[in-house]
């Protein structure tokens, strides 16, 4: 199933994806979902961290998460370095306030509450960084061993590129990291179940009643310490972006081939104010940034609470 773009894709003018998954499907280059990916040389590595006694570097960390976050930064490297980035250690997040202790007991609550949490470290760059970051990955016959990704595998309806530098200057993602080259990260885990957690709900975290829903409400309480805030309910684009991008550099199924995350930010055309949302369109082979009305409620839409660092 692919999702449906919008009420009517000509209103949006969305033919662009369209017609590269008609022509994807008569050259018989549609993937079947179910497939089984063939493992990469990252995901090798990841299962080797996995099995592997870590050092006892991080105080209060269990070594299940030492693991994950020794993934996530195997991750980093492998995605961000070719743009000139320097991963950051451990060391340097904890000095800048990110507090792996409390991380990590957030990432229990997330797995007991089913959320399937994936800790992602998330760089702040330039739209163009990112489609070089995907189209590595594309060209990557170690990643892309069954030419899933194709079309250089990010998509932005035009209103997300041209309103991009205003979305990130709203993102609000707790504690960044500073690195000697100046970019700055932030750790966040992100539950990386097939779909989000809650569907129907607008940007604004409400239902049709204009409450916040009391599975909303149950999931915060299980694991999140901070209120629920309208600002802080999505991951943000970088966070979502990361997240997609890992799970492609492991050979694993991006999430939201069916459905729809909303993502952090808002921005008005004329008198409407839209926010992203994003989404793996299989058969085209993309990740997809798109938009919505921030009231919009539908059951293939909805919130992927994430915790931050």
């Amino acid at each position: 199933m692919t999702p449906n773009l919008s009420p009517d894709l000509n209103l949006y003018g969305e033919h662009e994806l369209m017609d590269m998954l008609a022509q994807n499907r008569a050259d018989g280059l549609a993937p079947d979902p179910e497939q089984t990916l063939a493992s990469s040389h990252l995901g090798q590595v990841a299962a080797n961290i996995m099995q592997t006694a870590l050092p006892d570097t991080l105080v209060g960390v269990n070594p299940e998460f030492k693991a994950q976050i020794a993934v996530s930064q195997e991750l980093a490297t492998q995605l961000f370095e070719p743009l000139g980035l320097v991963t950051p250690t451990t060391s340097e997040l904890e000095t800048q306030g990110i507090d792996f202790k409390r991380l990590n007991e957030r990432y229990a609550a997330m797995e007991a509450a089913g959320a399937e949490p994936e800790l992602v470290l998330a760089p702040s760059l330039a739209l163009a960084e990112w489609r070089t970051v995907f189209k590595n990955l594309q060209d990557d016959p170690s990643v892309n061993t069954d030419g899933r990704i194709k079309n250089d595998g990010l998509w932005l309806a035009d209103d997300v590129a041209n309103n991009w530098d205003s979305l990130m200057n709203q993102a609000d993602n707790g504690t960044t990291a500073t690195t000697s080259d100046g970019t700055q990260w932030h750790v966040a885990l992100v539950p990386g179940t097939p779909k989000p957690s809650v569907v129907s709900i607008d940007a604004k975290g409400k239902d049709s009643s204009g409450n916040i829903t009391p599975l909303l409400q149950a999931r915060n309480t299980a694991y999140r310490d901070v209120p629920l805030q309208e600002a802080t309910l999505h991951p943000t684009i970088a966070d979502y972006l990361t997240l997609q991008a890992g799970r492609l550099a492991m050979n694993q199924l991006p999430v939201d081939s069916e459905t729809y995350t909303w993502l952090q930010g808002t921005f008005r055309v004329g008198n409407d104010l839209r926010a992203p949302r994003g989404f793996w369109l299989p058969d085209v082979g993309r990740v997809g940034l798109y938009w919505d009305e921030v009231d919009l409620r539908v059951d293939y839409l909805g919130v992927r609470l994430p915790v931050w660092g």
